[in-house]
């Protein structure tokens, strides 16, 4: 069994075939708004930040994932991941509502001189910026299920497999997202 091999979707996505140890990875790598991103669909990556840091910096590492990079002109150091690798950063809780309002409109943010990642992000945007990075995200995530979609499609997959409907569901839950946030504008 190879380690590594991958399918070019389209210009913009990459699927990718990954073994670490025994076990068989399955990466998204994608285009969209100006980064390649990628995602891993196995969900023991998902719950496992650890796991998913140990193999993705594997991956990184391979021979051939580089020079597939390299063909198709993608910055190894420019790939983000969809999932949070960073060990040391654990969930801060959320602020409290009138400390965020008294820092949003000019108060001292009830008294506390340093400030949240998440004042610093509401302080910087107007609410349009807010719903544009959120219809953005919306849509980066339609794409990357459109893909898998098309994959399942190309494996013999279609309307009828349970797993297919879910996924052309879920399309169809991000479209209507995206018009409902374009609404609020």
């Amino acid at each position: 069994m190879l380690d590594f091999s991958f399918e070019m979707l389209d210009e913009y996505t990459i699927n990718v075939e990954y073994v670490f140890g025994s076990e068989k990875f399955i990466f998204n790598l994608f285009y969209s708004n100006d980064n390649w991103t990628i995602h891993p669909f196995d969900g023991i990556l998902l719950k496992n930040r650890d796991l998913c840091r140990s193999v993705m910096s594997d991956l990184f590492q391979n021979k051939s994932f580089q020079i597939m990079l390299a063909k198709e002109n993608i910055i190894l150091s420019a790939i983000r991941s969809s999932v949070n690798l960073n060990p040391y950063e654990d969930e801060e809780p959320m602020p409290e509502p009138e400390r965020l309002r008294g820092e949003r409109y000019g108060g001292d943010g009830g008294g506390r001189a340093e400030r949240s990642e998440l004042d610093d992000f509401i302080n910087s945007h107007t609410l349009d910026e807010i719903l544009e990075l959120e219809r953005s995200l919306i849509e980066e995530r339609t794409t990357l299920f459109k893909s898998v979609l098309q994959k399942m499609f190309m494996d013999g997959l279609g309307p009828g497999d349970s797993e297919f409907n879910q996924i052309q569901e879920l399309v169809k839950a991000y479209k209507r997202a995206s018009e409902d946030i374009a609404k609020i504008r």
